[in-house]
């Protein structure tokens, strides 16, 4: 499906703004419902809560209505780079950038909707294996179309050509709700995936020569370069170094270094004198707000630049008239005039445009009252359900306002309020977290609960999650950072209680970051391998179909044999009649209820086929390959493993062996699992599990003779017993004649 085309007004000049602006002529109500796009694996419902504001199937329908060949809507998207922003700042945003923007038009000449997009998942895996971690933004779209004179509708002319206008009004909207710049925050040269101060990785900066910049980078700070004439002798000391555009506005240095065919551009921040001037200290305060492993909160408002409003005045005042009267361009007789003359111009034409469609500037808040947008009317449909996935019936402002309150009353219920106080005070926070991270890609860093508390913060209050300058309860968390519903919300924490004392979370700080030799090595081989898990899942599917047929078949015949039976049996032919009603419905509620159960496990099985995302895919293909380095891997990345308290171990530090030799000797089979345990098995039975520090025997009177060779082969003498007191009693009895290991027998686990 056809989602957007770009033109030659899209964004592609200062790379400062996050104010992007791109336009197409179908595609943008699906994308922004069903999140489609290519490359994606998640669904809109899965990565975000849309919050509405104005009507989407009146946008859709003005769209639709546009006959012509020309982009028929404009799209804006504006990201913020802070963890989470409140809709009621967004929405002061939208009423600013209308009030701004679209200046030089009254109301009732455009239809514009907006959708804030608050991240459910925090982090999405890129096909090249990358971490993206995801932040808020808002997508505002206009109708190519003035619904007054039915012409184009266009308020920022050639986007290229008015830049300094849109970083203008980008950057009042930073100062004026406090979130960070894009001029502070050096965001264009930046992944948003890595930690600037983590320099020994090369995926710091974009493109091929990330590592060298990154290496640059650390020499600025090592050796405290604090001039732009030191940055020049140093890059002359390593290489052949040129300065380009040596006095305008956009000079940058460039250099090559030995060995490479090109020079590497510095246009980064970090590369220009306003970075190098500051002290060391502010350095580091700098790298440091780029630091993606931290929470980013909405700051305190900032005073905007006498410069940023002279270009915002000169913009609602000239300029969005200039686009708007002068839409083939400016002629040469109007530049040549002065301030005065150029708005007398521009009053003129401005009387002239509403004369020509028959209305006066006095008479706009006539029409305005009547809404004439109203001519476009939806169709009459049957009043929906409320969507499962959204809690609303329509798109709209109205209707999320409904689904707001109805929420809130939720939330109010007093049994649910009792539910939400036991849970708040049992649920473990830590083990919460993990399971987000499993569940939504939380990043872990970016939280912190009591006894974590950062370096130089308040200390977080007990029961409480830290997120930026919120302290969260658990449910809370929830329904505020992860957006989920409160029905979602008390469902989870009340999983999470019920499994926090049977699972043992996995910790480990880098989970989901793929290595990336090992995800290069899967991507080889990405395509055939789905193409194999399809053909297996189908394969099942048709065992299943052929199964449920079998089942199917024998319940018939059961019936049969019933009614053949009573024919067969003398009685009196009412007393037969009550039986084979009895029988019969015996029959059809056995049916319903099989053909229920056959739909049930059918559609599981699709929906698992469907599922088949990339980084299934790469388990897959660790599991596969089953050596050391893909073990590694696979535990590192396992969910929550369930803790046994009478299972029987035998312990050591964590380690791999190349097992090749004992399998052989032993007869068994090596089998490795999604969270990385190697099962050994033996004529169907498993003997054990290998979890990297212990083994886990799962057969007592066959797997532990092969479990003391395997411990002994890992770790030499240097392991311990743990289990019941009848297992210690069958280990010492396999270990007879080997009594210097007697002493390293524990007891039981508490």
């Amino acid at each position: 499906m056809e989602i957007f085309e770009f033109y030659q007004y899209n964004y592609t000049g200062n790379k400062m703004t996050l104010i992007r602006v791109t336009g197409a002529r179908k595609g943008i109500k699906n994308y922004l419902i069903f999140g489609t796009k290519k490359g994606r694996e998640s669904t809109r419902d899965e990565l975000d809560e849309r919050i509405p504001f104005g009507n989407i199937d009146l946008m859709d329908e003005i769209i639709n209505s546009i006959k012509s060949n020309r982009i028929k809507y404009h799209h804006m998207t504006l990201s913020l780079k802070e963890d989470m922003v409140d809709a009621s700042i967004f929405a002061s945003m939208l009423e600013d950038i209308k009030k701004i923007l679209f200046s030089a038009y009254h109301p009732d000449e455009y239809n514009i909707y907006a959708e804030i997009h608050l991240p459910r998942k925090k982090r999405i895996l890129t096909a090249d294996g990358k971490s993206l971690i995801r932040l808020p933004h808002m997508h505002i779209i206009t109708p190519n179309l003035n619904l007054l004179s039915n012409q184009a509708f266009n308020p920022w002319g050639n986007y290229n050509h008015n830049i300094a206008y849109f970083d203008a009004i980008q950057e009042y909207l930073n100062r004026k709700y406090g979130t960070i710049s894009p001029r502070d925050s050096g965001r264009n040269d930046f992944t948003m995936q890595s930690n600037i101060l983590q320099r020994s990785k090369g995926d710091v900066f974009l493109g091929d020569s990330a590592q060298f910049k990154s290496t640059l980078l650390c020499h600025i700070m090592d050796r405290n370069i604090s001039t732009t004439s030191e940055f020049r002798a140093h890059l002359k000391s390593i290489g052949n170094h040129k300065t380009v555009n040596l006095g305008r506005a956009n000079e940058y240095e460039a250099i090559k270094p030995p060995g490479h065919d090109h020079f590497i551009n510095l246009r980064h921040n970090v590369f220009k004198e306003s970075f190098l001037a500051l002290s060391h200290h502010d350095k580091k305060e700098y790298l440091s707000a780029l630091d993606t492993d931290s929470y980013k909160a909405i700051g305190s408002p900032r005073r905007t630049d006498d410069s940023i409003m002279a270009l915002i005045t000169d913009w609602n005042s000239i300029r969005a008239k200039e686009i708007k009267y002068f839409p083939g361009g400016l002629p040469k007789a109007y530049k040549a005039m002065g301030r005065e003359e150029k708005l007398n111009v521009l009053r003129q034409k401005e009387i002239a445009f509403y004369n020509k469609i028959g209305a006066s500037l006095s008479f706009q808040k006539q029409l305005s009252e009547l809404d004439i947008r109203a001519t476009l009317r939806l169709p009459r449909l049957q009043l929906p359900s409320p969507s499962k996935a959204t809690g609303r019936r329509y798109d709209t402002a109205i209707s999320q306002k409904v689904r707001n309150k109805q929420e809130f009353t939720k939330s109010q219920r007093a049994e649910n309020i009792i539910f939400v106080e036991r849970y708040n005070q049992v649920v473990d926070l830590e083990f919460l977290l993990q399971e987000m991270v499993d569940k939504v890609g939380l990043v872990r860093s970016k939280y912190q609960i009591a006894g974590q508390d950062s370096s130089g913060g308040p200390p977080v209050p007990s029961r409480r999650i830290r997120c930026g300058n919120r302290h969260l309860n658990a449910i809370d968390f929830l329904t505020q950072e992860l957006r989920m519903p409160f029905g979602a919300a008390l469902s989870t924490l009340k999983n999470t209680v019920e499994r926090q004392s049977h699972f043992e979370a996995n910790c480990n700080p880098d989970k989901y970051s793929p290595e990336p030799t090992l995800w290069r090595s899967f991507t080889m081989t990405r395509r055939s391998l789905r193409m194999r898990v399809l053909e297996e899942y189908r394969l099942e599917l048709q065992r299943l179909r052929d199964c449920l047929q079998e089942e199917r078949s024998d319940l018939d015949k059961e019936h049969s044999y019933r009614r053949f039976a009573l024919y067969l049996n003398k009685m009196p032919r009412h007393f037969r009649e009550l039986f084979l009603a009895d029988v019969e419905r015996e029959y059809q509620t056995r049916r319903t209820s099989q053909r229920f159960g056959d739909r049930q496990r059918e559609f599981l099985l699709r929906q698992e086929t469907l599922q088949i995302k990339d980084w299934a895919l790469y388990q897959i293909f660790l599991r596969s390959r089953g050596d050391e380095q893909c073990v590694t891997e696979l535990r590192r990345h396992a969910v929550a493993r369930a803790t046994l308290p009478d299972a029987c171990f035998i312990k050591g530090t964590l380690s791999i062996i190349d097992d090749k030799k004992m399998i052989s000797e032993f007869g068994c089979i090596r089998e490795v699992l999604i969270s990385g345990d190697i099962v050994y098995s033996q004529n169907g039975r498993e003997l054990l599990h290998d979890q990297g520090n212990r083994l886990l025997i799962i057969d007592r009177v066959h797997g532990v003779p092969f479990a003391l060779a395997l411990a002994h082969k890992k770790w030499g003498y240097q392991h311990a017993v743990a289990g019941p007191e009848d297992f210690l009693a069958q280990v010492k009895q396999e270990m007879e004649g080997h009594r210097d290991v007697f002493h390293r027998v524990k007891k039981p686990i508490a």
